[in-house]
């Protein structure tokens, strides 16, 4: 288990932000294979090597994030989210080991099971009621720059226009560089956002149309390749902007510093809402790859 008493010193536009009352109610509301003709069995030639003819029939693989091999840094699904006494865990599926938790009574989400009115088309969620978060330890698997990666989040939230709302972040607070990291907010009121905003840093944002604070689930891209940071909601690419190359690498990376998910210490920039499943991918994705991780998650999560 890793510890989470980190502190984050806030400074500029981070500070804004104060502690939201927990919303007790959480105001949530191809390839096919090819038949097997029983008509033209297999047929021994008769040969020396004993070969059967081809039936013409494929055997169908489904993609799962698995296929991305290496790239694949992590996998969260709500449906594994456990307590384990006295904590709660979200297991990492990306064999790394970037499993998420939290250990203060008070902070820890709570698993909304996939057999309830709360889950996302037969599949359970991590809830988020304001004053929670869930924190990875450092890896170098989970620091990305100056490459390019992918991040993949199903979430919904309900954060108010006044309010941030954390999905992920991984980030630095070095004087001068504007907050370097990677974050994926759900509500980001200092831009009158209350869609989605992806950032590298405060000079690099990349913004949704607003009022989708609706409790209402979505997949959620944030894609960097080719020196271009894109958005994208539902499978669509939303907004885009060219990497100026401001964050300093290393700052960027945030080395010894934990990832987030849901929110940070401080009861600040905490989402309302859930979140159903996370996909992170250090490396480049090609368009035929995004589409089949994006096409996988809707699928999934019937969009």
């Amino acid at each position: 288990m890793v510890g989470i008493g980190l502190v984050f010193a806030c400074t500029g536009d981070e500070t804004t932000d104060t502690p939201s009352t927990p919303d007790a109610t959480s105001g949530i509301d191809v390839n096919q294979p090819k038949p097997d003709s029983s008509t033209n069995p297999p047929v021994d030639a008769g040969s020396d090597t004993g070969t059967v003819a081809d039936t013409g029939a494929d055997t169908f693989v489904p993609f799962t994030p698995a296929a991305l091999g290496s790239r694949l840094v992590l996998w969260l699904e709500g449906d594994a989210f456990t307590d384990i006494g006295g904590s709660v865990k979200w297991p990492d599926k990306s064999g790394l080991g970037n499993d998420a938790f939290q250990d203060a009574a008070t902070r820890m989400p709570a698993i909304v099971d996939a057999s309830t009115d709360g889950a996302v088309n037969g599949h359970g969620v991590v809830r988020f009621a304001g004053n929670q978060f869930l924190a990875i330890a450092d890896n170098v698997a989970l620091q990305w720059a100056p490459g390019d990666f992918g991040f993949y989040i199903v979430m919904r939230h309900t954060n108010g226009t006044n309010d941030y709302g954390i999905g992920y972040a991984k980030w630095s607070d070095v004087g001068g560089l504007g907050f370097p990291g990677f974050f994926m907010w759900a509500s980001y009121p200092q831009a009158g956002a209350t869609g989605y905003v992806t950032r590298l840093d405060t000079q690099q944002a990349v913004l949704s149309d607003g009022g989708l604070n609706d409790g209402v689930a979505r997949l959620v891209a944030a894609r960097k390749v080719a020196g271009n940071l894109e958005l994208r909601v539902q499978g669509n690419q939303v907004g885009m902007i060219t990497d100026a190359g401001f964050p300093d690498a290393s700052a960027f990376n945030a080395p010894g510093i934990p990832a987030v998910i849901g929110g940070r210490q401080g009861a600040i920039q905490a989402l309302k809402g859930d979140i159903a499943e996370i996909i992170a991918v250090k490396g480049t994705l090609t368009d035929a790859e995004q589409t089949s991780v994006e096409t996988y998650l809707k699928a999934k999560y019937g969009f």
